[in-house]
């Protein structure tokens, strides 16, 4: 974890640390003011890092969580006509591909063509998951699995972390197993 501007570790507690402007040290008759800030843990020392309010992202999820669910239906309704899109430019490539006598390209999904046709219908889940993605010395220093857990627990959010939280890889997307 990084340092904490004017705080400083003497032995294992650490203090405040702050030079007295020039002007000042007359009246006060210090050269710099130091206070124990009756800790070992970094964390406490600076109240940024353990504050009670609640995070940003917490609330960035809400509106988005409720603006999915405003909008779940138009978005479900768009989706066949976004799929017949995506089959018509499909049919287009080919034809162009095919006519300059280039290979064919890796044709799309069935479910997009199921989706066209009506065959099958789509619904919108309104719950957001949050990845995160790529870990620094923080993360494997146990700091980020702090935070994962704490939006886990305490704010109810999927948390999928993309990377080695605890030694060992974890998967965003678990292909479903093969009944």
């Amino acid at each position: 974890m990084g340092s904490i501007a004017n705080v400083v570790l003497r032995g294992r507690i650490f203090h405040f640390r702050r030079r007295v402007p020039d002007t000042l040290r007359p009246r006060l008759r210090l050269k710099e003011l130091v206070r124990s800030l009756a800790t070992t843990d970094l964390r406490a020392a600076n109240p940024s890092l353990r504050s009670t309010t609640i995070p940003a992202i917490v609330t960035q999820v809400a509106r988005y969580r409720a603006t999915l669910t405003e909008q779940a239906d138009r978005l479900a309704e768009s989706y066949p006509t976004l799929c017949r899109d995506l089959v018509r430019l499909d049919a287009l490539r080919r034809a162009v591909r095919a006519a300059r006598g280039l290979a064919a390209v890796t044709t799309l999904d069935p479910l997009v063509d199921e989706v066209a046709r009506g065959a099958r219908l789509l619904r919108v889940d309104t719950e957001p998951r949050l990845v995160v993605f790529g870990f620094d010395a923080d993360q494997r220093d146990g700091a980020l699995k702090a935070v994962i857990d704490d939006l886990r627990g305490q704010h109810r959010l999927q948390v999928y972390a993309v990377g080695r939280p605890s030694g060992r890889t974890t998967a965003a997307f678990r292909p479903t197993k093969a009944a």
